[in-house]
């Protein structure tokens, strides 16, 4: 996903899941949805990268799907940092309906340089 940040407070990341035909093969034939685990992986990356604290080092609290996302659909994560914690909500769509949400922890000696 690429990365664009809209204020200093308020980061928010646009981009589009990646796309694996296959995946989408076995994946609700038909009517294609991005699997859950897909959806967490790739925010997880993300937000690492994002931070700039190692993979290993951001544990999952919470992740909550809201709806289903579908390929090509666009997605914005908005994504608030505090100390040891990054909260993130995110929409998608032309519409901006509520995707996913969650909480992430880690450890800020951990942080990349």
């Amino acid at each position: 996903m690429e990365l664009i940040v809209r204020s200093v407070d308020e980061p928010v990341l646009h981009g589009i899941l990646p796309i694996d035909p296959a995946l989408f093969d076995v994946h609700f034939p038909g009517n294609p949805v991005y699997p859950l685990s897909v959806i967490v992986v790739e925010t997880h990356s993300m937000i690492a990268r994002h931070i700039g604290v190692p993979s290993s080092s951001l544990r999952i609290k919470s992740f909550s799907l809201l709806t289903a996302l579908r390929p090509h659909e666009a997605v914005a994560v908005k994504i608030k940092t505090a100390v040891n914690k990054v909260s993130f909500k995110a929409t998608c769509g032309a519409d901006d309906r509520p995707a996913f949400r969650g909480l992430m922890a880690f450890n800020p000696i951990e942080q990349e340089g």
